[in-house]
């Protein structure tokens, strides 16, 4: 499981299958409701 890094994510944990992933990324991450379904970008 990953932890979204966004504080107010009404989520927060998700699986990696769930994702799209298959290892841990490095540094923070975002889920695809946070990041506006941009990677590596986070709605303001």
């Amino acid at each position: 499981m990953i932890l979204c890094d966004n504080d107010l994510c009404p989520i927060e944990w998700f699986h990696f299958v769930c994702v799209s992933l298959t290892t841990k990324p490095k540094g923070k991450w975002f889920c695809p409701k946070c990041r506006g379904d941009r990677p590596n970008v986070m709605k303001p």
